[in-house]
């Protein structure tokens, strides 16, 4: 039995004016079915062919984990598609039934539904057709298109294309229907082509993304994004209204701070998703990366080093500094032999000083103030004198080494105990190159 034709208008006019149902509806893994308020206003997708964001208000549904891509796909009110996968990883949503505040991961969710209720009218329009098989109606903003068709280099103003059919799978070239009815079979010399989808943000898209642009097209759709109030737009769906978004087109993927930037949480002036040291202390100096720099490669940052300027090669301290300067070489009373333990930090003199050849030192040894001076002079330049043929021994060019004995003079400690003694009876090294 046919329904009249007036009746039918009733029944379109009571579900017009009776407006949403009930609200959102949101579906679980677990098969819970709940009437809700899903608090977000943008929902941002990463494509194939790019990143997106798409209003709440446009949106009929969300299937998660779809297909066996397990991809999430978007239906908008005027059945537009897009799918990739949606990049926030947990959604709030107020029950409707009792005003409970619930927050759930994504994995958890199976499908959202919104209100897709009114009178559908028809536009002309173009419809857009991507290779991962999306579909949206929008506008070419190019104001032309270069392409070369049988060796003829072209300038082909969008207004006069019918249709295109880009190259591709079953398609080695690709087709431009004029309006004129006219065809051009070639490719495309320039690859950029932007978009304004009716219901996303701008996109910058490449040639390969495309299957087929239909100008002129006719479109029964729902909602015209045209009707959103310019004071009601988020286009980088950060959450930071665009009117007072100081960072428009943000990536949606990260949040931003209260003025619609990305968030910089150590303040080193390298927001949070470009930052691979994370947690820099306030006021240290970073590279591009957000790290702090280690200007002498030593291993130690430089904002922690104490020692800056270590040469390339040197064993280091806790605090940066070259194990060199920490070793007190200490020699038995009235003895110029070197003990077992000056051989590892001598060692590593040798190893910098091959690496570093411009590197030169003077070795100064020291004496405590028992014996005469003159004879002390003697034994502090003796002890010089046999750090210096140990590393003459393993390699050191001899003229890159100069030695003092300075006797009892620039003590370290108190000569009148045997513990200060002993730490006075020692050798020090001093750069003497222009490096140092």
């Amino acid at each position: 039995m046919r329904i009249p034709a007036l009746l039918l208008c009733l029944f379109a006019a009571i579900a017009f004016f009776h407006g949403p149902a009930q609200g959102d509806v949101v579906h679980t893994i677990t098969g819970e079915i709940l009437v809700s308020d899903v608090l977000k206003d943008y929902f941002c997708l990463e494509t194939p062919y790019g990143q997106t964001t798409i209003r709440k208000d446009f949106i009929k549904t969300i299937e998660m984990n779809a297909r066996e891509m397990k991809i999430d796909i978007v239906t908008t009110v005027n059945n537009d598609v897009y799918s990739g996968f949606l990049l926030d990883e947990e959604f709030d949503v107020i029950i409707k039934k009792d005003g409970e505040k619930r927050t759930y991961a994504k994995d958890m969710l199976k499908r959202m539904r919104f209100d897709a209720t009114g009178i559908t009218y028809s536009i002309d329009t173009t419809v857009i057709t991507m290779v991962n098989e999306d579909r949206f109606t929008g506008e070419v903003l190019n104001e032309f298109v270069y392409f070369n068709a049988e060796g003829m280099e072209l300038k082909i103003a969008v207004e006069n294309i019918n249709r295109i059919e880009f190259a591709g799978e079953g398609r080695s070239e690709s087709l431009i229907v004029l309006i004129n009815r006219s065809e051009l079979l070639g490719r495309f010399t320039k690859d950029e082509i932007i978009v304004q989808p009716d219901t996303s943000k701008i996109m910058v898209l490449r040639v390969k993304d495309f299957v087929r642009v239909l100008f002129n097209a006719k479109r029964q759709v729902l909602r015209d994004v045209i009707k959103v109030p310019a004071e009601d737009l988020d286009e980088d769906g950060d959450g930071v209204l665009d009117f007072a978004d100081v960072c428009p087109d943000t990536d949606c993927a990260y949040p931003v701070d209260f003025y619609g930037c990305l968030l910089d949480t150590d303040e080193d002036g390298v927001p949070d998703p470009d930052d691979f040291c994370p947690g820099t202390p306030s006021g240290c100096p970073v590279d591009e990366m957000g790290c702090p720099f280690d200007l002498d490669e030593d291993g130690k940052l430089d904002y922690i080093d104490k020692c800056l300027g270590t040469l390339p090669m040197a064993e280091i301290t806790e605090n940066g500094c070259w194990i060199l300067y920490y070793t007190l070489f200490n020699f038995d009373f009235d003895k110029a032999d070197l003990k077992d333990y000056f051989y590892h930090p001598l060692d590593n003199v040798v190893e910098v000083m091959e690496r570093s050849p411009y590197v030169t030192f003077e070795i100064r040894g020291y004496a405590d103030i028992i014996g005469n001076e003159p004879y002390n002079v003697l034994l502090s330049l003796r002890r010089a004198n046999a750090i210096k043929s140990y590393l003459v021994e393993k390699g050191v060019d001899e003229s890159r080494l100069t030695v003092k004995g300075l006797g009892t003079k620039e003590p370290i400690a108190d000569n009148l105990t045997d513990a200060g003694r002993a730490r006075n009876r020692r050798i020090i090294f001093v750069r003497t190159d222009k490096g140092k």
